[in-house]
């Protein structure tokens, strides 16, 4: 799917790219323009302070999500952790550059140091050194790639810029 068209009728949409790649942002515009509900998935996968919920957990709460009729769900994605795509009637993958999801870690971090980000309530914002750098090198990227391999591609939409991003929601 290249364009928007009929994006209107789409009732399960997941969005993935790497850290720092403007997801929640993105998801949360997405969700009001199309009127679906939207499920964080780092609210699902950490409790308060960064600790990680068991995966059987996590697992049955993604499943409770992706049970329902309508949503969007954003977060990251690996070839493990992929099984909500095949529910996907849409993935929106943000490809943007190391560059710009950078700058948007680097901002995110600025505006919610020491608080929690709404998404993630308990978890507060802390600069990681090691998280900026799987960032610059785009260490997640290549699970990403590899998970979306066997799906159709006729259902990813892949935007590279936060403008193309823009553009797309400005379309919708």
């Amino acid at each position: 799917m290249s364009e928007s068209s009929g994006i209107l009728d789409i009732k399960r949409i997941s969005v993935v790219g790497i850290s720092g790649s403007g997801k929640s942002t993105f998801s949360r515009l997405l969700a009001e323009k199309m009127g679906l509900p939207l499920y964080h998935m780092d609210n699902l996968f950490w409790e308060a302070n960064w600790s990680a919920v068991p995966d059987d957990i996590w697992q049955k709460q993604e499943r409770e999500v992706t049970s329902q009729s309508k949503w969007i769900v954003e977060g990251y994605i690996d070839e493990t952790y992929c099984s909500r795509l095949l529910l996907s009637d849409l993935i929106i993958y943000l490809d943007i550059s190391a560059f710009e999801a950078t700058e948007n870690y680097l901002k995110r971090w600025w505006k919610y140091k020491g608080k929690s980000r709404p998404e993630l309530e308990g978890c507060k914002e802390a600069f990681s050194l090691s998280f900026l750098q799987t960032i610059l090198k785009r260490k997640e990227r290549d699970g990403i790639e590899e998970a979306l391999k066997v799906f159709d591609s006729s259902k990813v939409i892949k935007l590279t810029t936060r403008r193309e991003a823009q553009d797309y929601l400005n379309s919708l």
